[in-house]
């Protein structure tokens, strides 16, 4: 079996239809997009809400495509807690996501709000650029509002999704099942009892 990178490449070679290209050709670049903006390389695998931007408000035109549009997609941005704290701290979870979703669906309407928040109040240290937030936000705003997410609330993942996870992660050669990697019962927990926030 392919391991999870010889996989991915198999795969992306599929998309693209292009020439063979192996983790033996490839050369990793740091986490920041500069070499794309260079010209040192020629491609860029991020987030599409991050590195994009950096580079659009910089001046370069991007273009992009989603792992999904391709049959291959994956839940990202996700939560991740041990299985005793759902137990020992839910109401903290909850209130957590809680107040995750409640700033993820006023943001649409005021993009520029929580971009500003984060360059110049929560993450002002970090030299975060105050274009590139909103560009971001925009496109988080995008992805994260779907036909599903406005049927059954923020930060739920369908059966169907679900399902083409696994089968996606057994693609890259993980063995995992459903009931090992999410557990949404905290998510539909606050959906439940706070209805307001569909």
């Amino acid at each position: 079996m392919a391991t999870g990178r010889e996989a991915g490449f198999s795969r992306v070679n599929l998309i693209v239809g292009g020439p063979s290209a192996t983790p033996q050709d490839t050369d990793v670049a740091t986490v920041r997009p500069a070499p794309t903006h260079h010209r040192t390389v020629d491609s860029w695998f991020s987030f599409i809400t991050d590195e994009p931007n950096l580079l659009r408000v910089r001046g370069c035109e991007v273009a992009t495509f989603l792992l999904a549009d391709h049959n291959f997609p994956l839940v990202s941005e996700t939560y991740m807690v041990r299985t005793e704290s759902i137990e020992a701290e839910c109401d903290r979870i909850r209130a957590v996501l809680t107040a995750d979703i409640r700033d993820q669906k006023d943001s649409p309407a005021d993009p520029a709000r929580g971009a500003r928040l984060a360059a110049t109040v929560h993450g002002r240290d970090l030299g975060l650029d105050e274009a590139e937030q909103v560009l971001e936000s925009k496109d988080q705003n995008e992805l994260g509002l779907t036909a599903d997410t406005r049927a059954n609330g923020l930060f739920t993942i369908t059966g169907e999704l679900i399902e083409e996870n696994i089968r996606t992660l057994g693609i890259a050669g993980v063995d995992i099942t459903a009931e090992e990697l999410f557990d949404l019962s905290l998510i539909n927990e606050v959906h439940e009892a706070k209805p307001d926030l569909l």
